[in-house]
């Protein structure tokens, strides 16, 4: 134990600055972290949680936030008159290929409700009746923006001309479109 009034040296200037670190990052919400702490083991034994890392809980807390485009690809149902095939859906998906992981977030945002993704990917992304999975359907009218049905995973697309013109309508609806909902 060190004498608070001890100079600090060449020789122990490390442990100075570990010491500082410790008091400044842990001491000042020492109180707050034990709380939290004792509130989550109220609702949660924390013999149930000790098995776990703190990666695999932040992971089974907020989800999956690296999107795996093919994942989403393959767990995708087809309405409306769309395919795989259909040129719409070809240039969404090249779309959605070219998107940071922070707009494939807000497209999957605008049109599921969540931001992250269950830890076991598309295949069971949770919907109004358990889990639903993500469906890109043919919206009728050409130009409108696209449109989403967050309680049924559900994103209308209309076919537009151009994957230009997709591209920047989704961005539009994603952009202005992903709070709040509206009746169609």
């Amino acid at each position: 134990s060190r004498s608070p009034d001890e100079e600090v040296t060449d020789a122990n200037k490390h442990e100075y600055a570990a010491l500082m670190a410790k008091a400044l990052l842990v001491g000042g919400i020492e109180q707050e972290v034990t709380q939290l702490r004792e509130g989550l083991y109220e609702m949660i034994s924390s013999q149930l949680l000790r098995p776990f890392h703190p990666d695999e809980l932040a992971l089974l807390i907020s989800g999956v936030t690296d999107i795996d485009v093919a994942d989403w690809q393959r767990n995708t149902l087809y309405g409306g008159g769309f395919t795989p095939e259909s040129q719409t859906v070809v240039w969404f998906w090249k779309v959605v290929r070219s998107f940071s992981p922070d707009e494939k977030s807000l497209l999957l945002q605008f049109a599921t409700g969540m931001a992250t993704l269950p830890p076991e990917g598309f295949a069971n992304l949770g919907g109004l009746n358990g889990s639903t999975k993500f469906q890109l359907s043919c919206a009728l009218n050409r130009n409108l923006l696209p449109t989403a049905a967050t309680c049924f995973n559900l994103l209308r697309l209309p076919e537009y001309t151009s994957e230009k013109e997709l591209r920047t309508k989704l961005f539009i609806a994603m952009r202005h479109g992903s709070e709040g909902f509206t009746f169609s």
